[in-house]
């Protein structure tokens, strides 16, 4: 869907076009005619394409995955804060800079989270969806 709205498939049409031998008849036309359509899906398909994935909602990953991607950020700054004690006991890098990283990952971790608490209140009062995850 969105290939086709985006124009992403002309590269294909235009390379089979500008395959095409010296002497096939009418060459240059259907290179240009090519181009012509190429450039249309283009200029007109992408500049839509933001739109209709927001109508198709299509923006909007499933529960699912946006649980996954929410617990996925968890264990990757739990993990990062980890790492922290390493740092601290190698004197590699100076005391304030270890502080200030670990400072930004505390803080990245609190919000991931709180995104996997929203995903969880959202799955509790749904109970669809909460047989669709299990």
């Amino acid at each position: 869907m969105v290939s086709f709205c985006g124009g992403l498939r002309g590269a294909i049409a235009l390379a089979l076009a500008l395959s095409l031998s010296n002497d096939f008849p009418n060459r240059e036309l259907m290179i240009a005619m090519t181009l012509g359509v190429v450039l249309f899906t283009i200029l007109i398909g992408g500049t839509t394409t933001k739109k209709l994935i927001r109508i198709f909602k299509l923006d909007n990953p499933p529960i699912l995955e946006r649980l996954g991607e929410a617990q996925a950020g968890v264990f990757a700054e739990q993990a990062a804060l980890r790492r922290m004690e390493d740092l601290k006991t190698g004197r590699l890098f100076a005391p304030s800079m270890v502080e200030s990283l670990e400072q930004k990952y505390q803080q990245n971790l609190h919000t991931a989270e709180q995104s996997v608490d929203a995903i969880c209140a959202e799955l509790s009062q749904n109970r669809e969806l909460m047989r669709q995850v299990l």
